[in-house]
């Protein structure tokens, strides 16, 4: 494998150093939680996070940072065979590299803003044959058309010594005659002369050659160094073409030299294409170039190394992808909904399959044909029939925990649930796991829904015990946790209820000023009677969760705390014996 940029490779030191800005970032997060919440209340403060998960997300961005750093370096693997079909024109440029072009009216001098723009021209050139002609009052062809400009590139970096390969003078009419003869080994139906000088001729037959290079279909272009005012032409040691610096040379007078920027435009206007370009602006003329008619030259095969960059690209996306998509935290606060229900009594069910266990077993035909009967009355609605199939064969095998299960659940469907309660727990203990959790599951079920709240969380803790991957039992102890925790944060109610300071107030909403005032209420044990009321309260409170759908709402909410805290009331007046449940377990 090699790299197109390996100097990119350098930035593979920013993920070990992410990774230490990871593990700053950490110790700052746990200190900041003890500064913030010291000791065991911090976990309270905010949703659980996932250590692992955090780690996975690190690792996840720290090897995207990597690979992120090898696709930039451009990996490459593999060769693969390229075509290149190379079309163009036949281009020849004319330097001149008389004593003229050393004046500096240019900056730095007319030779060398001419050497500067020539590479330009070349490198916009790419596709075209070129060739090099250097001349001063003689022409010499330096370099013939070819296709690689990288040769011609470096003998117009040494054009200023090879200027004593030349006749000194001018003569641009030499350089086109010269370059025309170059053309003639071309084959492109485009040719092109481009002329670089400052327009001094010494011969006077410029425009001539001119027109007859433009008679035989060259275009020529034309580029004009140096200044209408000049300057003067420094003089140049004749053995190797430098400038003799200034005050070498004794009694000499330098000659001024101008560009005749007329005669150039004169000759560029004689090709129909022609153009004339001031000398700073010589490589825009590889425009003009690129819109002369393309003649294919030839077919080049190369191997190029494969370029592998897009799968290290698609790699990093995918990580970040993964990262982005990765929680860290773990919800855990649930949605609250109603209790989850496991075992139905149906046939097919749970309890079918005890039914067949039953028949398979020793305890005789008798049992699993009451089972089997309730199962029946189940599937058609009949809940008493149920009831009363499940509670024979309780009693004619009692230490069979199935039939006060299924006991328990036909009375949660009835909504007596305090007599669920009694029925389920019959059938505890039970010696297998799995049957002692789902009978804890249905009694937090049961105490759920009569608002017996620490009770449903200690059934809930028990099935979890026994059965710790039992989702449900987890959701539904979530559930009962939230409302407990709900229930403690809201402030009691005096015992005497809200309405005890307004009868005081309005004699005539009292109840005893009004004998028909209780008369609701004197069904279910008149409304001055505490366990009456508990047992409205009790209804009130079975009929809201009854009523709760998938998700709470804060209206729901606040109306099962306002029962919760109304039959806490209640049943705290009540002795142990005459409530509908452990007063200690509602004093919360």
């Amino acid at each position: 494998m090699s790299f197109a940029s390996p100097g990119y490779l350098a930035l593979l030191a920013l993920a070990p150093l992410a990774a230490v800005a990871y593990l700053a970032l950490a110790r700052w997060r746990r200190r900041a939680a003890q500064r913030f919440a010291p000791g065991q209340h911090a976990p309270d403060l905010s949703t659980p996070v996932s250590s692992t998960r955090r780690t996975l997300k690190a690792a996840l961005v720290l090897s995207a940072i990597a690979i992120i750093a090898v696709a930039l370096a451009g990996p490459r693997l593999g060769q693969q065979e390229t075509v290149l079909h190379q079309s163009g024109a036949d281009v020849v440029i004319a330097l001149d590299v008389s004593r003229s072009m050393l004046a500096a009216d240019v900056a730095p001098t007319r030779l060398a803003l001419a050497q500067q723009e020539t590479l330009a021209l070349l490198d916009r050139l790419r596709g075209h044959r070129v060739a090099l002609v250097i001349f001063a009052r003689s022409a010499l062809l330096r370099a013939p058309l070819t296709t690689d400009t990288s040769p011609v590139q470096t003998l117009v970096r040494s054009a200023q010594q090879e200027s004593v390969l030349l006749a000194p003078g001018s003569d641009i009419g030499a350089a086109i005659r010269t370059a025309v003869r170059a053309l003639e080994a071309g084959e492109a139906e485009s040719k092109a002369i481009v002329l670089v000088t400052d327009g001094e001729d010494h011969e006077g037959d410029a425009l001539a050659a001119a027109q007859d290079a433009v008679a035989q279909g060259v275009v020529l272009y034309t580029a004009g160094l140096g200044t209408a005012t000049g300057a003067p032409v420094p003089p140049t040691d004749p053995e190797t073409g430098f400038v003799i610096p200034a005050g070498e040379v004794e009694g000499e007078t330098s000659a001024i030299t101008r560009q005749d920027e007329a005669l150039l435009r004169r000759m560029a206007s004689i090709s129909p294409k022609g153009v004339y370009a001031p000398g700073e602006e010589l490589a825009e003329l590889a425009g003009a170039i690129d819109r002369l008619e393309r003649t294919p030259f030839a077919t080049e095969r190369q191997e190029r190394p494969i370029e592998r960059f897009q799968w290290a690209v698609l790699a990093a996306l995918t990580l970040l992808a993964l990262e982005v998509a990765l929680p860290e935290r773990r919800i855990r606060w649930p949605r609250p909904r109603l209790p989850r229900m496991r075992l139905a009594p149906r046939a097919g069910g749970l309890v079918a399959l005890v039914a067949l266990a039953l028949l398979a077993g020793s305890c005789g035909s008798n049992i699993a044909g009451l089972i089997d009967e309730g199962n029946r009355a189940w599937d058609q609605g009949d809940r008493e029939a149920a009831l009363e199939a499940y509670r024979r064969a309780g009693a004619s095998a009692p230490d069979r925990p199935e039939p006060h299960l299924n006991a328990g659940l036909v009375l949660h469907e009835l909504e007596r649930y305090p007599e669920a309660v009694l029925e389920t727990s019959r059938a505890l203990p039970i010696d297998n796991p799995d049957r002692a959790s789902l009978a804890h599951f249905n009694l937090g079920n049961h105490y759920l829904r009569m608002g017996r709240l620490i009770d449903a969380l200690d059934s809930y803790r028990e099935a979890l015990l026994l059965n710790p991957d039992d989702e449900d039992a987890k959701h539904n102890l979530e559930i009962a946790w939230q409302l407990l925790r709900l229930a403690q944060a809201t402030p009691s109610q005096d015992a005497a209820g809200p309405s005890s300071g307004d009868s005081e107030g309005d004699p005539g909403t009292s109840s005893e000023g009004d004998p028909d005032a209780g008369e609701g209420a004197g069904a279910e044990g008149g409304a001055g009677d505490p366990a009456g009321q508990a047992e409205v309260a009790q209804r009130a409170l079975e009929e809201a969760l009854e009523g709760i759908d998938e998700e709470f709402t804060v209206e729901e909410a606040l109306r099962v705390l306002d029962l919760i805290q109304e039959l806490n009331r209640l049943q705290t007046t009540l002795s142990p014996s005459g409530g509908t449940g452990d007063p200690e377990h509602l004093d919360y």
